[in-house]
């Protein structure tokens, strides 16, 4: 996906209006799947991803992206993860990837870590 079709999919993703029609969706049992032409990236193989903090994009668009290219998302620090990826007001996720020892990324980060072809336009 280009970096222009990325923008426009997290700018409709953030839009007030765009979430609040998403939710009526999956309130009605609507659960979108990748068609089968579509083929996950392995980019992120191997890694496991802890998400904290305020975002500038939905945790869960974060998540997806993550997955879609490989990568695991757990909602616990061990000493197993990758990366802690931490946005603002981040929370004692941050404390105990500084105990471990675990690389924490922000957004910016998060975007220099994954290849051109698949970096999320956040941050």
């Amino acid at each position: 996906m280009g970096r222009q079709t990325a923008e426009s999919i997290v700018s409709g993703l953030t839009d007030l209006d765009m979430r609040a029609f998403i939710e009526r969706l999956e309130a009605a049992g609507v659960r979108p799947t990748p068609g089968e032409d579509v083929q996950a990236g392995e980019q992120l193989a191997g890694l496991t991803f802890v998400i904290t903090g305020t975002l500038s994009v939905p945790r869960d668009v974060i998540k997806a992206h993550l997955q879609l290219h490989g990568g695991r998302v757990s909602g616990s620090v061990t000493k197993k993860t990758s990366y802690l990826i931490a946005g603002e007001e981040g929370s004692g996720k941050l404390d105990k990837a500084r105990e471990l020892g675990v690389p924490t990324l922000d957004e910016a980060g998060l975007n220099a870590l994954l290849p051109e072809r698949c970096a999320l336009a956040i941050g």
